[in-house]
């Protein structure tokens, strides 16, 4: 056999070793997050859990967050380029489409970001386009059990929420919770670097908005407010399910979506897009929701949603057993985010990290002591 045979054979099966290696055996490694504060911001580390805590104006806030995770934007962005639309820099298509949707962000939203991204030295199309992910890539998904207190074992209103999203690996290592006081409410964000938009939030008055992506027919992208701002505009206008549920409905969105909303008396889901509303309750003192518009009235749907049903049918469930059932409809490597929230009691059951995450490790937080400044 010739040696260039053998050479071929040897190249082959080491690329072949290097295809079954895990994806972060050959990613480098992530900047560390470091202990810090500047004017208008600080960031530390509280039971495992990286918090920044903003206060100040919207641009007062973004300088903050560029100056405190520089680092961390720098090494993300190019990376969930490529894990979101295949390419470092967004492609000519997708950056037309961000151009239309642009006008339409609510200003102080785009003040913060664009302070930002000049503090942390990143591009602000990119950053932007990572806020309207779920308006310009596909392959989001959710989970969500909401409880009222006639069937939650601790008598109050409980959300259980599973976040799955495209690039589930790279972010599960780089997650926080952002405090932010100096808007026009104090809210709770639990999500990664450089979002100013909301995954998942809740506010001083126990507010909690979660968001979940559509798959349907009518998943069409058109101009409006993109999703995650329009969860942060809920957060920043509204106490309770129903103000939020009004604000929702007025706001013109860009692409069709289920949003769960919890107060500390109240449950509901909106499905919500353009030129559609449908409003969905608990049932039995109980509300399901995935990914698929009219699961609850027997729609296709992929087993998710009966298995919240069936996990939420017998007795009452406390935070631990919600947290094994997160943990059973978690999207593998998707599951960067899991959370049980009590919105009186204003306390996260959290597990951040690596997907997937609902496997835990879990740590108990106070959301109330974020907002108020206090810290353990």
């Amino acid at each position: 056999m010739s040696r260039s045979i053998v050479w071929r054979r040897g190249l082959a099966q080491a690329l072949a070793i290097l295809l079954l290696l895990p994806a972060t055996a050959c990613r480098a490694q992530a900047p560390a997050f470091v202990p810090a504060q500047v004017a208008h911001g600080r960031l530390w580390t509280e039971k495992g859990v990286t918090i920044l805590e903003l206060t100040g104006d919207a641009a007062q806030r973004g300088e903050a967050a560029g100056r405190l995770l520089g680092a961390q934007l720098r090494w993300l962005l190019p990376r969930y380029g490529e894990a979101l639309w295949g390419s470092p820099r967004l492609p000519p298509p997708l950056l037309r489409q961000l151009e239309l949707l642009r006008p339409h962000q609510p200003a102080e939203h785009l003040r913060q970001l664009e302070a930002m991204a000049r503090a942390a030295g990143v591009d602000r199309d990119a950053l932007l386009a990572v806020q309207l992910s779920p308006e310009l890539a596909r392959g989001l998904a959710c989970s969500c059990l909401g409880l009222q207190g006639e069937r939650s074992a601790t008598g109050r209103v409980l959300l259980a929420r599973n976040l799955d999203w495209l690039g589930g690996e790279l972010l599960g290592g780089m997650a926080l919770v952002v405090v932010e006081r100096g808007g026009p409410a104090p809210l709770v964000s639990l999500t990664w670097p450089g979002l100013v938009g909301v995954v998942t939030g809740i506010n001083g008055a126990g507010l909690v908005a979660a968001n979940l992506v559509a798959n349907n027919r009518k998943n069409r992208l058109q101009v409006g407010v993109g999703v995650l701002f329009a969860q942060r505009r809920l957060l920043e206008e509204a106490r309770s399910v129903e103000q939020a549920l009004a604000v929702l409905r007025g706001m013109a969105l860009a692409l069709p979506q289920s949003y769960v909303l919890a107060d500390p008396g109240a449950l509901a889901a909106a499905e919500a897009g353009p030129g559609h509303f449908v409003l969905r309750r608990p049932s039995g003192g109980r509300l399901a929701v995935t990914n698929f518009w009219g699961e609850h009235e027997g729609a296709p749907h992929d087993g998710r949603y009966a298995q919240l049903v069936e996990a939420a049918a017998g007795k009452p469930l406390g935070v631990a057993q919600l947290t094994g059932v997160l943990g059973e409809v978690a999207l593998g490597g998707r599951n960067l985010q899991a959370a049980v929230i009590d919105p009186a009691g204003m306390t996260v059951e959290l597990a951040l990290g690596p997907p997937p995450a609902a496997r835990g490790p879990w740590v108990a937080v106070s959301v109330r002591g974020w907002l108020d400044g206090e810290r353990d």
